[in-house]
């Protein structure tokens, strides 16, 4: 008959090998929730508890946002932090992109709808909105031209008139200008605030940019409208001032262009059929003095008809060099160099090293529930160290060698007893980190034979009474 020796090694052989079945996986349970405690302390960062820890942090925040910054404004998408470009995401963090395409789009909207009326050839019956042929033009210029007389002589236009002109034509500017540089600035804003949640994350990052980003940009946006609103008075606030030769070139290409569409026109008539690169005389006679005649008469028969058509020439040549150059000093003087030159600067370590301390510590200090998640975890991340390094210990026990035992009986007893405490250590470590798990009746059954026996320490027999009163697992 057996005696109460042999039960307490029997009992503790149990015991530990139904511990042994449960370690392989409760091992890679404890990691990944290892894994995931510090994944979770990486994200809260660096304890901040004085504002010099505040401030530390901050200017590596910093350092981190202007090289992202200056990546995507010099257009440089080999960081991390760049998603794939054919995703919406992707495509707002490359900023210097997204920049270059809405340059593109303003300069051909600007050529497109940047002017007030199109001006149309004679000939030509276009219904668009805004388009007026040349003659109706002439017309209206020729109105103008008698309501704003000068001093000067009869058959041409003052000056003047080509501002006017010039105003009128070009009153689009403004808001297209403006729509511009607001469109920019709003691609900026993404991707700054994209920047910013992608080096600091959580609360600093809200706080970073109400405290700092969003306030530094208004103050760049209002600085870079103030420079548009610059430029466009440049161009349309005084008189027309010019020294680029494409002037007098265009001017020169306008009349050009209208002497050739008249000379079509006599020729036309001349000879009853359209011009043609190629000429196949029939056996006609021509007054080729007639033609002659017809070609070098003027176009405008009336002096203040060829003086109005005088001023629109000017008028339109004017008007496309001075849109080529706002397209060109928008561009530069205030997409570059005012909104993209200043992205760096806004969150600077100099910014954060001049940063009151009040400032450093409303936008870095820990809340009470960060610093006491920040404790939890801690905890969390010592107990599951200790808890995989004891349950990787038993794990490499041979727990077949125990039936086995041939020793006399005062050596068992010893070996049982080292067995029973191993287990009761270990069981203690699974109860301090151990997330809820089933519970096999077995080891429930080893705990109450083993606390009748009085080998399990009251601490275990308290959560094997625990574990089989509610059998939900690890508490």
């Amino acid at each position: 008959m057996l005696g109460v020796k042999e039960l307490r090694t029997k009992l503790s052989e149990v015991l530990l090998g139904q511990i042994a079945t449960e370690l392989p996986s409760l091992v890679t349970e404890i990691d990944d929730k290892l894994q995931e405690c510090r994944g979770q302390l990486d994200q809260l960062g660096e304890p901040r508890a004085t504002v010099h820890e505040q401030r530390l942090y901050l200017i590596k925040i910093s350092q981190k946002f202007q090289s992202l910054v200056d990546n995507a404004r010099v257009g440089t998408y080999t960081d991390p932090f760049f998603e794939k470009a054919d995703t919406d995401l992707g495509y707002q963090q490359r900023l210097r992109a997204v920049i270059q395409n809405l340059n593109r789009q303003f300069a051909k909207e600007m050529a497109q709808s940047g002017h007030a009326r199109k001006v149309l050839p004679t000939k030509n019956t276009s219904s668009q909105q805004n388009a007026v042929t040349r003659d109706a033009f002439i017309k209206e210029v020729q109105e103008l031209m008698r309501r704003t007389r000068g001093r000067e002589l009869p058959g041409r236009f003052n000056s003047l008139i080509v501002t006017d002109l010039f105003l009128e034509q070009s009153k689009p500017w403004r808001k297209i200008v403006t729509n511009h540089v607001d469109g920019c600035w709003v691609a900026t804003k993404q991707c700054l605030e994209l920047a910013v949640t992608s080096v600091a994350g959580g609360p600093a990052a809200s706080r970073l940019l109400q405290n700092v980003i969003h306030p530094a940009l208004e103050v760049l946006r209002e600085e870079v409208a103030s420079k548009a609103n610059e430029l466009i008075d440049s161009q349309v606030l005084y008189h027309p001032v010019t020294y680029n030769e494409q002037y007098l070139e265009a001017v020169h290409n306008i009349n050009d262009q209208r002497r050739r569409e008249f000379c079509s026109g006599v020729i036309e008539n001349f000879f009853g059929s359209t011009p043609t690169s190629s000429v196949y005389m029939h056996s006609r006679s021509y007054d080729f003095n007639t033609l002659i005649n017809q070609l070098s008469r003027r176009q405008e028969m009336d002096d203040e008809q060829f003086a109005a058509s005088e001023a629109i020439d000017c008028m339109e040549a004017y008007y496309s060099v001075a849109l080529k150059r706002l397209i060109d000093h928008v561009a530069i003087e205030v997409i570059e160099r005012k909104l993209m030159t200043a992205l760096s600067t806004i969150l600077s370590p100099i910014i954060v090293f001049d940063m009151s301390e009040d400032l450093v510590s409303v936008i870095a200090g820990e809340s009470e529930s960060s610093r006491a998640k920040r404790f939890k975890l801690a905890n969390q991340v010592d107990v599951l160290i200790k808890g995989s390094e004891t349950c990787k210990h038993f794990a490499g026990v041979q727990f077949s060698d125990l039936s086995s035992w041939t020793r006399d009986d005062e050596s068992q007893t010893e070996d049982a007893t080292s067995v029973t405490t191993n287990a009761s250590e270990l069981t203690h470590s699974l109860d301090q980190f151990a997330e809820e798990r089933p519970v096999e009746s077995a080891e429930v059954e080893c705990y109450q034979l083993a606390e009748e026996i009085g080998e399990v320490p009251v601490e275990s027999a308290e959560v094997g009474r625990s574990r089989k009163k509610n059998k939900k697992g690890w508490k």
